[in-house]
């Protein structure tokens, strides 16, 4: 249902939602994510005045050593359900989304089983805070379906691999905002 589970108090709009079985298809890979992600918040990006949206992610696992490089974010499921018909055609071309500027990379770009915490803004020069909202309430008010954030990286030659996942809510992503 659409309860935030006990585990999410304060900012963290990582919600514990694997229970709804149709979360865990939902990723682009199907394989389990590199890190396991503790928590996830978010705030107003502070890069550019009145631009951007700050995320820290909390990890406490790391299942892969080999080097990880070249690190995106995409959106999976109905994240951008209500949205005018323009922003539902262009995402899909955007995304995944190249992430750069993110606190904890260079750990990952090492061999190691160090778990690291990751640290980003979106859209830190063209995304304002009122679109941004905007964007929040509409996915809101349109029925706040689940939906996952996906952390994609390159593994060592190997391939495309999920990093991190976090399934959430346009309203637990509001609360975090507040």
């Amino acid at each position: 249902g659409a309860a935030r589970c006990a585990a999410c108090s304060g900012a963290n709009f990582g919600a514990d939602l694997r229970a709804e079985h149709h979360i865990q298809r939902l990723g682009t890979t199907h394989m389990e994510p590199v890190l396991r992600v503790t928590s996830a918040s978010a705030t107003p990006g502070t890069v550019r005045r009145g631009h951007g949206l700050h995320v820290q992610i909390s990890t406490d696992l790391r299942r892969q050593a080999a080097p990880l490089s070249a690190l995106r974010i995409t959106l999976v499921g109905p994240a951008l359900a209500g949205q005018r018909a323009a922003i539902r055609v262009l995402a899909p071309t955007l995304l995944p989304f190249r992430l750069t500027h993110v606190r904890g990379a260079h750990t990952l770009s090492a061999r190691s089983s160090t778990t690291t915490d990751l640290d980003f803004t979106l859209g830190a020069k063209q995304l304002s805070h009122a679109a941004l909202f905007s964007l929040v309430d509409t996915a809101v008010e349109a029925g706040d379906p689940v939906f996952l954030i996906e952390l994609l990286c390159e593994c060592d030659g190997t391939g495309t691999m999920p990093l991190a996942q976090i399934p959430t809510r346009a309203s637990l992503i509001r609360a975090s905002l507040s």
